[in-house]
């Protein structure tokens, strides 16, 4: 949702950081894939991570998504960190985006 919502409202977000994002779910990538290949999208700051335990799909797309965002020329930080998808985890690596996202 925050990388929906940076691509649809750029005049208040320009950067969006994904924990563990929900782009593709049962084989259907989510529109998130046609907004970034089709639209002229302002330059993002944009920190992703998923957990090399998190549920399969979810690692294919970010993995996808940020190559794409990269070929698209944003500013794309991906990791991926030893956990699965969970909060514990999120909250251990949510200070890595923040850093990202702020640092100029």
């Amino acid at each position: 949702m925050a990388l929906f919502t940076a691509i649809r409202a750029p005049e208040f977000f320009g950067s969006a950081l994904c924990l563990s994002g929900a782009f593709s779910l049962s084989g259907h990538d989510s529109v998130v894939f046609d907004l970034v290949e089709k639209c002229e999208l302002k330059h993002m700051k944009i920190w992703m991570n998923v957990g090399s335990y998190d549920i399969q799909i979810l690692q294919e797309s970010n993995q996808r998504l940020s190559a794409l965002l990269a070929d698209r020329g944003h500013d794309v930080t991906y990791r991926e960190y030893p956990a699965g998808h969970n909060y514990p985890a999120w909250r251990d690596e949510v200070w890595r985006g923040l850093e990202h996202i702020f640092s100029n």
